[in-house]
Parts: C-alpha cells; structure tokens; sequence
C-alpha cells in the first residue's frame, strides 16, 4: 500500500505511516503524508485542491477530509467526521462539520 501511494502521490510514504484498507481519493497526486501518520479503514479524502497531514495525525474510521485542508501536527480526526476547514496541530476534531472538541496538552500528544 504504501508503494501504490506513492506512486499516486508522487512522494515517498514514511515506513512510520500505518493505513488501514479501503482508503478512497478523488485524485491522488494533491496529496502529502507525514510521518507517524496513521489512517484508520474507509477514509475519503477529497485531495483535488490539495490535503497535507502533517506528522503524529490520527484519522479516525470513515472520516472525510475535504479538498484545501491541512491537518496539524498531532491532531486527531474522530470518526465519522467531515473535515471541511483546516485543523489546528494539536486539537482533536469532531463531527460535522467538524469542529475542535479538544485542545491536547503535552502529555496527551
């Protein structure tokens, strides 16, 4: 999976990065994955205006994350959630759309 995407992305995937199948885009090559990045099954993410996950994020189970989007370092995405805004490194986001429902400290990230 992770030569498929970055033949796709047209970046090296980090040994760190941990995706769990299926995985859907709507194109691919707008796509940057950090390191320490872990991707839970039946994610979408809509990257035709670009989405960059910065390193330590966590996208939970059927989250979808729209074009334009970059999630912050140590962030976390809940499940289910529709990420249609920027995320804040070390927040946690939910819902939909999603909004930060939490601010980690030190410690929890």
């Amino acid at each position: 999976m992770r030569q498929v995407l970055t033949n796709v992305t047209g970046h090296p995937i980090d040994d760190s990065v941990e995706i769990r199948l299926p995985i859907r885009s709507d194109y691919g090559a707008n796509l940057k994955i950090g390191k320490n990045v872990f991707i839970n099954s039946g994610v979408m993410l809509t990257d035709l205006g670009g989405i960059s996950l910065a390193d330590n994020v966590l996208v939970g189970p059927n989250a979808t994350i729209l074009p334009g989007v970059t999630v912050g370092k140590n962030a976390i995405v809940a499940a289910g959630a529709v990420v249609t805004k920027d995320v804040p490194a070390n927040t946690v986001v939910a819902g939909i759309p999603a909004r930060v429902i939490k601010h980690l400290d030190e410690e929890e990230s």
